[in-house]
């Protein structure tokens, strides 16, 4: 039997009922009317559900060939407490036909029909899709069933229609052919979606990557992402800001932030966090003290951040025993390996209100966190809102990658920590609208670049500027530039270094983004290279053709000194410098510090310090202990400087990684407090500067108005120029 979407729709999809007699759509049993799906028996409801979900894509679509989607209801895989709802993809797949945007690229059948404009696999419907007849049923998600009304008021049940969106989304092209398992592709050719795929640590598209790279890129979990242009720009309005971290904050030799998993009960982390000394369960019996599975002491976790162990009990009963205990929030270990860290679903048996955060942590994270317990470990639970919830760094949209792999559902899914909740993650989550567009949702986005809209891609991209260089070790290198063809304006273009080869001025590190313009030209910002000597491949990748590589070679070059500035750190305002000759033409400290006479004095080299002497030649102070050494500078502490004067600092048996040892050379600075200008007098200038930039946030323009370096300028600074008028340099 077919049935076909209404005369309205952009495209008509007609579902072919490939049930039996007394089953799946022709299930006779009785059934009342409910959320405006009007059907008396089970089968009625199940194919109105169907038809619904089947004229929401066909008002969305474009295609003048009949998508036929081939489906049944049969049992799937289940436990007690999990089940497979449904699965879907195409039935034959097309590669090289008329209008095929890209050549040897592989197309699903629906997708393929459209572009071709005639059906290329006539005999064969376009997807095949099945849904599990047993759900609900005791052993399969037990008392869980698909919910058949059209108003999204399933409650605890699964909406079918959202199942159905998601599950149609897959045979239209929300795939990738190519074996997550192996990185082979399907019949040696990859498919459309793989021209968008880009693995983020080595910057390349999954069409350039070897069978092993792409092995490697499907489990390599928030670095795998779509660069599609369409995509990129939707994104803001669907996604969220802020994705859960735990972040350590002491030890030193383990600060840092550690990516999270989500719980769906209880409070989200929030911005500022939860911050406190982690303590390791013990509940004192069970299979495990560490599991958190049955109660503890009264105020056990009191002011602390509960450190528990996954396993035995439900991740809920974990929470609720702690915030009986007194936790102020919870971490829960993984207890195998795998990467991202598990979402913690859920237990709906206990009613009790849970008021305190919960996240995971990978088995490797959660072990280094305990290794260091008893120094303590400090850590903040919060979200880290620098990044959208389901993007990369660099706002592309990120595709699921676990580690391991999971059939079904790797690759070929967006990643579940997106925020909100979005259709085509790998779960249907119960907050799903019946809305595949934004800003609600980003499905029909992929689709479209994917050919169900007309797109301007690109079928070449060349290296045409900044290729094969050679340059010094801390040195800038002429920026990197591609030409695509045809040309496409707009396009991110996305450059990748390897990890300690050097850095992007755009970005700071080691990945930077341009844009196309008119001429389908992009130029990278520039490039300084890192600390290492060596030839290094920069990646530069695009939507469609993908992959180009650039070659830089870094050498260590000739030792010299490149630059001096006088530094201070100015409270929460951060650490401002003050340029020294020859960079500088004054090179005057106007400035005092909390222990008067005490000054910095960073110089940077060509190359990696690894040694070196510093002494006071001339003027009144001395150099505080030895020199510092970190990269390419060198670190000297001054103590008991006077003012006024004019300080010679020289610098003795300076060496580098390459054995290169610098000739003695000086470094002069000159002191004059409230000098702000500067012009080697303080006078009414500096006080009217200091007035006219009060209250004002610190720059790098106005920092030398914060004498006293406080953090921020105001009434004492100005106290502080007016006390030293009328004094000068010589």
């Amino acid at each position: 039997m077919l049935s076909a979407a209404p005369s309205f729709a952009a495209a008509t999809i007609a579902i072919l009922n490939n049930d039996g007699p007394g089953e799946g759509f022709n299930d006779p049993t009785a059934a009342t009317p409910v959320g405006g799906n009007p059907g008396t028996t089970l089968g009625a409801q199940r194919l109105n559900a169907f038809q619904r979900a089947v004229n929401i894509w066909g008002a969305t679509l474009d295609s003048s060939v009949v998508i036929v989607i081939r489906a049944q209801f049969d049992p799937l895989t289940c436990t007690a407490t999990s089940a497979v709802l449904g699965s879907a993809g195409a039935v034959t797949i097309h590669r090289d036909f008329a209008n095929a945007p890209f050549a040897g690229t592989q197309y699903s059948a629906a997708l393929a029909n459209k572009l071709a404009g005639s059906d290329l696999s006539a005999a064969n419907p376009d997807i095949n899709a099945t849904f599990n007849s047993n759900l609900g049923q005791t052993g399969c998600f037990t008392g869980t069933f698909f919910y058949l009304g059209y108003d999204n008021n399933h409650g605890n049940n699964v909406d079918l229609i959202a199942v159905l969106l998601h599950e149609f989304a897959h045979g239209l092209g929300f795939q990738t052919f190519t074996s997550n398992s192996t990185g082979a592709q399907n019949g040696g050719f990859p498919s459309i979606y793989d021209r968008f795929l880009m693995d983020d640590d080595s910057g390349k598209s999954w069409l350039q990557m070897t069978n092993a790279e792409r092995q490697a890129s499907a489990i390599n979990s928030y670095k795998l992402s779509w660069t599609g242009p369409r995509v990129f720009a939707d994104v803001p309005s669907v996604l969220a800001f802020g994705i859960p971290v735990v972040k350590v904050n002491s030890p030193a030799g383990i600060a840092g932030s550690y990516g999270a998993g989500t719980a769906g009960f209880g409070p989200a982390p929030t911005a500022g966090g939860i911050t406190g000394d982690l303590l390791l369960a013990n509940d004192g019996g069970g299979v495990s003290v560490t599991d958190g599975c049955e109660a503890f002491p009264p105020g056990f976790f009191a002011g602390k951040v509960a450190l528990i162990d996954r396993g035995t009990c439900t991740f809920k009963t974990k929470t609720l025993n702690a915030q009986n205990a007194s936790a102020t929030a919870v971490i829960i270990v993984n207890n195998v390996a795998g990467t991202p860290a598990p979402s913690l679903t859920d237990d709906a048996t206990i009613t009790t209100p849970i008021t305190i955060p919960t996240v995971s942590l990978t088995l490797p994270d959660g072990n280094t966190i305990k290794a260091q317990l008893a120094a303590p470990v400090n850590a903040t639970v919060q979200l880290d809102t620098s990044v959208r919830a389901g993007t990369d760094p660099q706002g592309k949209a990120l595709l699921n990658a676990p580690n391991p792999v999971v059939a079904g559902s790797s690759v070929s899914h967006w990643d579940p920590i997106a925020t909100p909740n979005i259709l085509m993650e790998p779960a249907i989550n119960g907050d799903l609208t019946h809305n595949v567009i934004p800003p609600f949702d980003l499905t029909f986005s992929l689709l479209r670049e994917t050919g169900w809209s007309a797109n301007a891609l690109p079928n070449s991209i060349l290296a045409s500027g900044g290729n094969n260089q050679m340059v010094n070790v801390y040195a800038t290198a002429v920026p990197f530039q591609v030409t695509i063809n045809p040309p496409v304006a707009g396009l991110l273009v996305t450059f990748t270094a390897p990890t300690a080869s050097g850095t992007f001025a755009s970005s700071g590190t080691r990945i930077g983004t341009a844009f196309t313009n008119a001429s389908g030209v992009a130029t990278s910002s520039s490039f300084t290279a890192g600390a290492n000597a060596g030839t290094f491949t920069i990646n530069a990748t695009v939507p469609g053709p993908g992959t180009v590589p650039f070659t830089l070679t870094s050498v260590v070059g000739p030792l010299t000194l490149n630059s001096a500035v006088s530094r201070k750190t100015h409270g929460a305002s951060g650490t401002f410098d003050v340029p020294l000759p020859p960079s500088a033409p004054f090179g005057i400290e106007s400035r005092t510090s909390a222990s008067p006479g005490n000054h910095t004095i960073v110089i940077t080299f060509a190359n990696t310090i690894v040694s070196g002497s510093a002494s006071v030649s001339s003027g009144t102070g001395s150099v505080s202990g030895s020199p510092s050494f970190s990269a390419n500078t060198m670190s000297v502490s001054l103590t008991g400087i006077t003012d006024v004067q004019q300080l010679t600092v020289t610098l003795s048996g300076v060496t580098d990684s390459a054995a290169q040892t610098l000739p003695d050379t000086s470094v002069t600075v000159k002191f004059l407090l409230g000098d702000v200008v500067p012009n080697s007098a303080v006078n009414g200038s500096d006080v009217g500067q200091t007035k006219a930039v009060a209250g004002n946030a610190l720059t790098t323009v106005n920092f030398r108005a914060d004498t006293n370096v406080s953090g921020g300028i105001n009434a004492s600074d100005i106290g502080l120029v007016k006390a030293n008028t009328g004094r000068s340099l010589p």
